[in-house]
């Protein structure tokens, strides 16, 4: 395309109006699902947060409440659900930072 081929009336920027049938609207059934997927795994991953922190909350007053009783400890399983909850955080951060591709 060359410059005689823009008449002079052309306003520059503006792009054609939607309704005039230039653009439509493209059915992409397969970015759709990817999108729910991302949404699903990005909810799951904060549910795990969630539920693990209420997890390690809930162990660490059960072992505050019997330490004296029993001597039981519970650090082990704190120690894994820190690393659950952790690792999750880790993919959550991850999606919601994205890859700039979309």
């Amino acid at each position: 395309m060359s410059a005689s081929d823009i008449p002079d009336d052309v306003q520059e920027d503006v792009p054609p109006n939607p309704a005039s049938g230039w653009l439509e609207r493209v059915n992409d059934p397969d970015g759709a699902h990817r999108r729910r997927m991302a949404s699903s795994k990005l909810g799951f991953g904060i549910f795990l947060i969630s539920a693990t922190l209420v997890a390690i909350i809930g162990l660490s007053v059960l072992q505050f409440l019997v330490s004296g009783v029993a001597g039981v400890t519970m650090n082990g399983a704190i120690d894994t659900l820190k690393l659950i909850a952790t690792t999750a955080l880790g993919f959550v951060f991850a999606r919601s930072v994205g890859r700039g591709e979309e």
